[in-house]
Formats: C-alpha cells, sequence, structure tokens
C-alpha cells in the first residue's frame, strides 16, 4: 500500500506541475498545450483532485479521527501556502512592481493579498503584473486551494456516517456536482462566488475529487481503466470556465 501511496502521491505532484504550467501558458498569452481535447492545465486539476480524493479518502479510513485528520490536512497546506504568500507579497511584490516600494508597501491592497493564508483566494498586488496578457494575476493556481479544503470537509463529514453509506454519499455527491456543471452552460443568472471562488467552477473540479474518493471505498482496482460519465463533455465545456479562474 505504500509503493501504491508513493507513487499516487508522485502523479499528483506531476500534474499538480502540470496546472502550473498551463496556467503559465494562459497567463503569458500563449496557446495552451492540448491533452486529451482539452487544454493541459484543466487536465492535470481533474487528475490532481481524482488522486487527491482516492488519498485522502484513503487517510480517514485507516485512521478516522477529526482532530488528526485535519491537523494534517493544515500541515500539508498551510505551512508552503504561508511562505509562497509572504514570498510573493514581500519579495517577488516589490521587486516587479510598476510603483515605488514606498507607494508599494503602504498600499492596502498589498494587506488584502494576505488573505490567501487562510484560503480566501486574491489574486492582485499593487502595480504587479499589469499589463500581462491576464492582467493583475499572480499565482493563478491559488482558486483550487478552497474547493480542495472543502473536500477534504466533506471526507469527515461523510466519514462520521455508515461505513455502507460512504460510497453511496460520494456518488449523490458526483451525481449532484455533475448535474451542476451540464447546467451551467445555460445558466444565465449571476456569477455565483462563495468564498471568493466560483461555485461552478469550484463543481467542476470536486467532482473528480468524488471519483477518487468512490474508487477508494467501493474498492475499485487501479490498474482497471476508470473514466467517469461523460467527463469528456464536462471538460471541454468547462475548459474556458477553468482557465479564466
Amino acid at each position: 500500500m505504500n509503493a501504491r501511496r508513493n507513487n499516487l502521491t508522485f502523479v499528483r505532484f506531476v500534474a499538480a506541475c502540470i496546472v502550473v504550467i498551463g496556467h503559465a501558458q494562459a497567463i503569458v498569452g500563449h496557446i495552451q498545450t492540448q491533452i486529451f481535447g482539452g487544454s493541459v492545465a484543466v487536465v492535470g486539476v481533474m487528475v490532481f483532485f481524482a488522486i487527491s480524493g482516492y488519498l485522502i479518502t484513503d487517510s480517514w479510513e485507516r485512521n478516522p479521527s477529526v482532530g488528526i485528520f485535519f491537523a494534517n490536512r493544515c500541515l500539508r497546506i498551510l505551512p508552503a501556502l504561508a511562505v509562497v504568500t509572504i514570498l510573493t507579497a514581500f519579495v517577488l511584490g516589490p521587486t516587479v512592481t510598476s510603483l515605488s516600494v514606498g507607494d508599494y508597501f503602504s498600499n492596502p491592497n498589498l494587506l488584502y493579498f494576505l488573505r490567501n493564508l487562510w484560503l480566501y483566494t486574491t489574486y492582485f498586488l499593487p502595480g504587479v503584473f499589469e499589463h500581462n496578457p491576464i492582467p493583475n494575476a499572480v499565482n493563478g493556481s491559488l482558486w483550487s486551494l478552497a474547493p480542495e479544503f472543502l473536500c477534504y470537509t466533506i471526507v469527515a463529514a461523510v466519514g462520521l456516517s455508515s461505513p455502507y453509506l460512504r460510497g453511496y454519499a460520494f456518488f449523490a455527491l458526483f451525481i449532484g456536482l455533475a448535474a451542476a456543471c451540464f447546467y451551467y452552460p445555460s445558466y444565465t443568472g449571476p456569477q455565483i462566488v462563495f468564498y471568493a471562488t466560483d461555485a461552478f467552477q469550484a463543481a467542476s473540479v470536486m467532482m473528480f475529487f468524488m471519483v477518487g474518493a468512490m474508487i477508494r471505498l467501493f474498492r475499485i482496482p487501479l490498474n482497471v481503466y476508470v473514466r467517469p460519465p461523460c467527463s469528456s463533455a464536462i471538460s471541454s465545456s468547462r475548459e474556458d470556465r477553468l482557465m479564466s479562474g
């Protein structure tokens, strides 16, 4: 099991790197690399969330303690996020800003950027990347952290239910999230935002987390080719929305 977890962790790391590359291409205005009919960043996010769903659910099943579970999750995300956020705001920002150093550090938007420390996605830093093809986007990959942590909370909540119901609970969540993604193209109302994240954008990646959780709970062998129903349709219909985040 440890060898399998190590392999999956490595694949998840590769997927995360692919996401960063894809977002970088979009930010600088390059044509995004395509893979399996979608942009490389979109595919990377899907793979990352699916593997996370498997590994995080397995972590809960092996040690179903709410305190230990969330302590491990916070230790996995928050220290690295704090380092990246602080270095970005106080080293990268003043180095590349179009403002004077004094104006940069006196701008209130600098402190707003620190909201990323508690997963409230904030891209803007004063005077930074103003003239990029996607202006003012500093570290566009941060948007996925809030949906990911929400998935952790769902794992803990579902994990407190009967072991016989957990797989079916994730299946119901998958159906609901997939339905939301299919409904999105016909949605004409105002943008639905929760915790600084577009709700449909979050749904389009969280559904793959549910797939990974189901693979673990239903004990589907990982050497079997598993593909969620209609994933190709969802990936193509949601590609532009994902990259706008």
